[in-house]
Protein backbone atom coordinates (compact mmCIF):
# COMPACT_ATOMS: atom_id res chain seq x y z
CA UNK A 1 0.00 0.00 0.00
CA UNK A 2 1.35 3.14 -0.86
CA UNK A 3 -0.12 7.06 0.57
CA UNK A 4 -1.71 7.36 3.77
CA UNK A 5 -5.40 8.14 2.45
CA UNK A 6 -8.37 5.87 2.83
CA UNK A 7 -8.18 2.35 0.99
CA UNK A 8 -11.49 0.51 -0.08
CA UNK A 9 -9.73 -2.77 1.29
CA UNK A 10 -9.48 -1.64 5.12
CA UNK A 11 -12.29 -3.24 7.04
CA UNK A 12 -12.79 -6.29 4.42
CA UNK A 13 -14.43 -9.34 6.08
CA UNK A 14 -13.69 -12.43 5.31
CA UNK A 15 -16.04 -14.94 3.71
CA UNK A 16 -17.92 -12.00 2.34
CA UNK A 17 -17.83 -10.32 -1.43
CA UNK A 18 -15.61 -7.50 -1.30
CA UNK A 19 -16.28 -6.19 -4.85
CA UNK A 20 -17.56 -6.73 -8.32
CA UNK A 21 -15.68 -5.54 -11.38
CA UNK A 22 -16.98 -3.74 -14.44
CA UNK A 23 -14.79 -3.08 -17.38
CA UNK A 24 -15.54 0.25 -19.18
CA UNK A 25 -14.58 1.68 -22.76
CA UNK A 26 -15.13 5.40 -20.85
CA UNK A 27 -13.99 5.29 -17.44
CA UNK A 28 -15.03 8.91 -16.26
CA UNK A 29 -18.37 8.44 -17.70
CA UNK A 30 -18.55 5.39 -16.02
CA UNK A 31 -17.08 6.58 -12.79
CA UNK A 32 -19.72 10.02 -13.22
CA UNK A 33 -22.84 8.05 -13.48
CA UNK A 34 -21.94 5.91 -10.55
CA UNK A 35 -21.66 8.70 -8.44
CA UNK A 36 -24.98 10.86 -9.89
CA UNK A 37 -26.54 7.74 -8.87
CA UNK A 38 -25.45 7.94 -4.93
CA UNK A 39 -21.85 5.83 -5.35
CA UNK A 40 -18.48 8.44 -5.24
CA UNK A 41 -15.40 7.25 -5.95
CA UNK A 42 -13.24 6.51 -3.62
CA UNK A 43 -9.64 5.48 -4.80
CA UNK A 44 -8.21 5.33 -8.09
CA UNK A 45 -4.89 3.94 -9.51
CA UNK A 46 -3.19 1.98 -12.38
CA UNK A 47 -2.43 -1.59 -13.01
CA UNK A 48 0.17 -0.22 -15.58
CA UNK A 49 0.69 3.02 -16.77
CA UNK A 50 -1.61 2.40 -19.76
CA UNK A 51 -4.68 0.82 -17.51
CA UNK A 52 -6.92 3.53 -15.02
CA UNK A 53 -8.96 1.81 -12.27
CA UNK A 54 -10.92 3.11 -9.68
CA UNK A 55 -13.07 1.71 -7.12
CA UNK A 56 -16.87 3.04 -6.60
CA UNK A 57 -18.34 3.01 -3.13
CA UNK A 58 -21.17 1.22 -4.09
CA UNK A 59 -21.77 -0.59 -0.67
CA UNK A 60 -24.80 1.07 0.27
CA UNK A 61 -26.77 -0.25 -3.09
CA UNK A 62 -25.07 -3.91 -3.39
CA UNK A 63 -23.19 -4.18 -0.05
CA UNK A 64 -20.25 -4.27 -1.91
CA UNK A 65 -17.85 -2.06 -3.95
CA UNK A 66 -17.47 -1.66 -7.82
CA UNK A 67 -14.15 -1.70 -9.20
CA UNK A 68 -14.53 0.33 -12.73
CA UNK A 69 -10.98 -0.87 -14.74
CA UNK A 70 -11.00 0.96 -18.20
CA UNK A 71 -11.43 -1.87 -21.14
CA UNK A 72 -7.95 -1.86 -23.11
CA UNK A 73 -5.56 -4.46 -25.40
CA UNK A 74 -3.57 -5.02 -21.96
CA UNK A 75 -6.86 -6.23 -20.08
CA UNK A 76 -8.46 -7.88 -22.98
CA UNK A 77 -4.75 -10.29 -23.04
CA UNK A 78 -5.42 -10.79 -19.22
CA UNK A 79 -8.92 -12.31 -20.04
CA UNK A 80 -8.11 -14.30 -22.63
CA UNK A 81 -5.23 -15.53 -20.59
CA UNK A 82 -7.20 -16.91 -17.93
CA UNK A 83 -9.87 -17.66 -20.62
CA UNK A 84 -7.53 -20.07 -21.81
CA UNK A 85 -6.32 -21.57 -18.16
CA UNK A 86 -10.33 -22.30 -18.00
CA UNK A 87 -10.42 -24.63 -21.47
CA UNK A 88 -7.13 -26.25 -20.23
CA UNK A 89 -8.64 -27.26 -16.89
CA UNK A 90 -9.20 -30.51 -16.02
CA UNK A 91 -11.89 -30.49 -13.18
CA UNK A 92 -9.77 -31.57 -10.40
CA UNK A 93 -6.26 -29.92 -10.07
CA UNK A 94 -6.62 -27.29 -7.10
CA UNK A 95 -4.65 -24.36 -8.48
CA UNK A 96 -3.10 -24.01 -12.00
CA UNK A 97 0.15 -21.97 -12.24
Amino acid sequence: RRGSGPSPFEGALPGRLHHVARLAADIDATLEKLAAAGAPTRFTGRFHPDTRMAFADTRAMLGCWTEVIAYNSDIQAALDMVEGAHHGWDGRTRCRR
